[in-house]
């Protein structure tokens, strides 16, 4: 945003300029006319730059709101990235784990998970700091990918589960409680095995690494806020793990 200052020195040069040339010019003019217009004139540039600074102080402060809200809603979606990531760390695949067939105990185990997207706009503001708030901008849009990512990869792997697994277990009988796993494996496709094995390591693996990367970037996200922005407080947010 442009700064302007009218520097008094300046008016007043130009005033003391104008009476000189006036009176010079005439000994026969009035002072009072010479002054008179000179007053018109201050009078016009104390109300404009009353009114240029009270439109100057109401843009900063909206922007401010705005800023502060884009960093609030920030925050707010990274914990919300991290609680889920926790959340399906905890439930799904810690139980699923303590079977050496981890995929066979995810059957319907696909919690209410969503994508988000962080405020790229609201956030562009990180580009007028100093040092490394460029980076971080880009490192909270990557963070953002890779829990999209994350979030599509259960997806992938519960719809497999439900829509090529679940009927071939049908198929051949098997439900819990009563499962012969050599018998199951031997009989499963190897195609879909295959399919459920990377998927299921690549989804554990992921949502692993998302885990530690959201809490790293709300880190640098949060010092950057305070070192280059104080005027924005950042809410503080505390991971449990």
């Amino acid at each position: 945003m442009e700064n302007r200052d009218y520097t008094a020195p300046a008016i007043v040069t130009g005033i003391i300029a104008y009476i000189t040339i006036m009176w010079s010019a005439s000994q026969t003019i009035k002072l009072i006319d010479i002054i008179s217009p000179i007053a018109t004139l201050l009078a016009a540039l104390v109300g404009a730059e009353a009114a240029f600074r009270l439109q100057k102080s109401k843009i900063n402060r909206e922007e401010l709101i705005r800023r502060k809200s884009a960093v609030n809603q920030a925050t707010h979606l990274i914990t919300a990235m991290y609680s889920n990531m926790r959340q399906y760390r905890n439930e799904v695949i810690v139980p699923a784990e303590s079977s050496p067939v981890p995929w066979l105990h995810l059957q319907g185990l696909l919690a209410y998970h969503y994508e988000v997207n962080l405020p790229r706009e609201g956030l562009l503001f990180l580009f007028e700091g100093e040092g490394d708030c460029a980076q971080v901008y880009a490192e909270l849009m990557i963070e953002d990918q890779r829990y999209n990512l994350a979030i599509g990869m259960i997806k992938q792997l519960h719809n497999t589960i439900c829509e090529k697994l679940k009927p071939e277990l049908e198929r051949l009988g098997v439900y819990p409680g009563n499962v012969d796993l050599a018998l199951l494996l031997s009989n499963l496709p190897q195609g879909l095995q295959i399919d459920l094995n990377s998927l299921t390591f690549a989804t554990f693996k992921t949502v692993r690494e998302n885990i530690e990367s959201v809490k790293e970037i709300y880190e640098k996200f949060s010092t950057t806020i305070n070192t280059h922005f104080p005027e924005i407080k950042i809410p503080k947010v505390i991971f449990q793990d």
